[in-house]
């Protein structure tokens, strides 16, 4: 049994991370239902809010990475939804209720292994060998000081001991084993029967009435937004004055003859 939660460790570890979320946040998020509280808490966890300004990068960082994953099929109103900013603050619930737990445990992140771990990443690696020109590069992409990288890197590995240390000391009942066992490895056999639309159409005969019949029960997937196009100019007394020049003898012509206007008795 324990060689099978070895092997399906990543299984095991959504499981039960399943199993003890609720346990970390039910008793501490308020006014999650109205997304925003009087303070002004878009959530709360263990009596501590979740302010908009960490809601504003938690999203920020999503969309880049889903920017850089997707490349020019990336659309911005992927994350516009009510389900996608959820998705958004239920991450940010759970990394702090991983967080807090994984406090309450004491759990601590050496410098040595911290050390390790940046010098494994091959984004930081030339030649297999750790490049720190790279690293400082990777964080003047990402406008972070090394501190506070890897201050990030550190909350990051300890929430993942504190998982890996709940799913490597929990005992699972053996029919929950068996059960997940019999689900990871279940196979299916499918067979594939194509109808390519090409291949009737020559063999189908439609007449006008049907045509007729058709457009007038589906009218709505047929009609436009009423739309119009103006075209107009816009005449301007500044902007034509300002091209306009007028010679003193056309001044002198034109007050001669409106002597009128410019005089009093």
């Amino acid at each position: 049994m324990f060689d099978f939660v070895r092997t399906h460790r990543n299984w095991m570890m959504l499981f039960i991370l399943v199993l003890i979320l609720p346990s970390f946040v039910f008793f501490g998020i308020q006014g999650y239902n109205s997304y925003v509280d009087k303070d002004g808490a878009l959530a709360t966890v263990d009596g501590a809010p979740i302010t908009q300004q960490e809601y504003d990068v938690a999203l920020r960082e999503r969309v880049e990475r889903l920017r850089q994953g997707l490349g020019p099929n990336f659309d911005p109103k992927l994350l516009e939804t009510p389900e996608a900013r959820a998705a958004v603050l239920d991450q940010l619930v759970l990394d702090r209720a991983l967080a807090n737990e994984a406090t309450k445990a004491n759990v601590v992140v050496t410098v040595d292994r911290l050390r390790e771990f940046i010098s494994n990443v091959p984004a930081f690696q030339q030649d297999g060998k750790f490049s720190y020109d790279r690293y400082k590069a990777f964080l003047a992409s990402r406008g972070q000081s090394e501190a506070a990288f890897e201050q990030s890197l550190r909350n990051d590995l300890r929430k993942q001991t504190f998982v890996q240390a709940v799913v490597e000391s929990a005992i699972t009942p053996k029919h929950v084993i068996d059960r997940i066992e019999h689900i990871l490895l279940q196979q299916r056999e499918v067979r594939e029967l194509r109808f390519p639309a090409e291949q009737f159409a020559s063999k189908v005969s439609i007449t006008d009435a049907q045509v007729a019949e058709y457009y007038q029960a589906n009218r709505t997937q047929f009609e436009i937004p009423e739309n119009v196009r103006v075209e107009y100019v816009v005449l301007s007394l500044e902007t034509i004055a300002g091209n306009v020049k007028v010679a003193e003898e056309a001044v002198k012509s034109y007050y001669e003859q409106n002597k009128a206007p410019y005089g009093t008795e």
